[in-house]
């Protein structure tokens, strides 16, 4: 899932929904994690909320 490159993430709204820039930062760090490690970001993310 190296959506970066592909499709980049473009805020086009001043305004968005926690639950939108929680997916947005998921997606964020998955594609930087995922060159160094495997890992579950969605369910550490959850917990840290």
């Amino acid at each position: 899932m190296h959506l970066a490159k592909d499709s980049p993430i473009v805020v086009t709204k001043t305004q968005y929904t926690a639950e939108e820039f929680i997916q947005r930062k998921i997606e964020l760090l998955k594609d930087d994690a995922e060159p160094f490690f495997a890992v579950d970001l969605e369910d550490i993310c959850h917990k840290h909320i």
